[in-house]
């Protein structure tokens, strides 16, 4: 009995080791992604725009890009808890929106730095459509797209892909294929970096 259970455990713990890793990420043409495409360290983000959490990791992932520009690239993959946060999807559907004119990066920047904005609005979307307007984005093309079946569908891919690799939690990180989950300081996350950085 106790051989059997031995081999059970052993087994289960390969299991959950292999459901932690990053075994290639879906749709990798599909998601907004900045930075060098032969960058020595990947980043994937799973996050929701009204996370709280995932707010205070913005300026640290922002800083991580600018300082290496030449080393790191960054992938942007939806994963809204609609259950705690109200207007998480529509924010998601935003995004997906504004990367089909192209205008993901400057969006996504402007709802992390609004968040409590937009988060404790009545009607976030009409924020949203603000700044759309404001980075000069087609406003039309924008709502339509919002409603979308395209637009759900690329979220919903990302959120599929999300609980593939068991994701709980935002933001949840995976650099290099390794798992990071929460709240870093921008030295924790530079140490963690230089490390995929020193040893290819």
């Amino acid at each position: 009995a106790y051989y059997i259970l031995l081999v059970v455990f052993v087994v289960a713990a390969v299991i959950l080791v292999k459901s932690y890793k990053q075994t290639g990420f879906a749709n990798n043409d599909y998601n907004p992604v900045e930075g060098p495409e032969d960058a020595a360290v990947t980043i994937v983000e799973f996050s929701d725009f009204q996370c709280p959490a995932c707010g205070a990791m913005y300026p640290v992932i922002r800083k991580i890009k600018e300082k290496y520009t030449k080393d790191v690239k960054v992938m942007y993959r939806n994963f809204p808890l609609t259950r705690a946060h109200r207007w998480a999807y529509d924010a998601a559907l935003s995004g997906e929106c504004a990367f089909n004119q192209g205008k993901f990066w400057q969006f996504h920047n402007l709802l992390f730095e609004r968040q409590k904005i937009w988060s404790s609005s009545r009607d976030a979307r009409k924020y949203f459509l603000r700044y759309a307007d404001e980075i000069g984005m087609d406003t039309d093309r924008f709502s339509a797209c919002i409603e979308s079946e395209s637009a759900t569908r690329a979220v919903e891919d990302d959120i599929k892909e999300g609980k593939r690799v068991n994701i709980h939690s935002t933001p949840t990180f995976f650099i290099n294929e390794k798992r990071y989950v929460g709240i870093w300081s921008f030295s924790e996350f530079e140490r963690i970096i230089k490390t995929f950085i020193d040893n290819p």
